[in-house]
């Protein structure tokens, strides 16, 4: 009986690191990190996380090196809890030499989930003080109006069941960033730049 509850309890803990679980988003986006092809050397900084139905999406930063080239990275990773542990199960992101001169508003846009759950979202850094607010237009028209939160920014949309999924949605976009639209705005609602000419 003993031999029994230690196989469970190193099953139970153990096996979540074997799993690929973590005990908090924080601690799977680091682990997600840690398995880059490249020198991480600085981060993951979260910069911005949100809750949704089955985990968090969460918005860092992070700095690495390859090749005597250092880049910066802005990077989005959908998180889920299950049995108790964390793991990313979907993200993306963008990175720019660190030479390269910051610009006013840093965007992307991505999807993912699970197979219950999609999602959609715009994301991206801020580098100018006067960008209070951003307005996110998806393809099929919905806008979104997000605050500027630690020189940063995050749109999520979750998709209802039979609504398009996201390869169709950024599909029917023509325009830079398949038809995204990401405005930056001052205090007064002003639009300061856009991503579209």
């Amino acid at each position: 009986m003993r031999r029994r509850l230690l196989i469970a309890i190193a099953l139970l803990t153990g096996g979540c690191g074997f799993w690929g679980g973590a005990p908090s988003p924080e601690a799977a986006v680091e682990g997600s990190i840690q398995r880059l092809p490249q020198r991480v050397l600085a981060g993951p900084a979260i910069r911005l996380m949100r809750p949704v139905e089955d985990g968090a999406v969460v918005l860092f930063t992070y700095t690495t090196e390859e090749q005597g080239q250092r880049m910066r990275w802005s990077a989005v990773q959908i998180v889920q809890r299950r049995l108790g542990m964390w793991r990313s199960v979907a993200g993306g992101g963008g990175g720019t030499s660190d030479q390269a001169p910051l610009q006013p508003i840093e965007y992307g846009i991505g999807s993912g989930g699970s197979a219950a759950q999609q999602y959609l979202y715009a994301y991206g850094l801020v580098n100018d003080p006067a960008v209070l607010q951003i307005a996110v237009t998806f393809p099929d028209g919905r806008r979104e109006v997000v605050p500027v939160e630690n020189g940063a920014y995050l749109a999520i949309r979750r998709l209802e069941a039979g609504q398009a999924q996201p390869g169709q949605i950024f599909a029917a976009g023509n325009g830079p960033q398949h038809g995204v639209r990401i405005e930056a705005l001052d205090a007064q609602g002003k639009v300061l730049y856009t991503n579209q000419p």
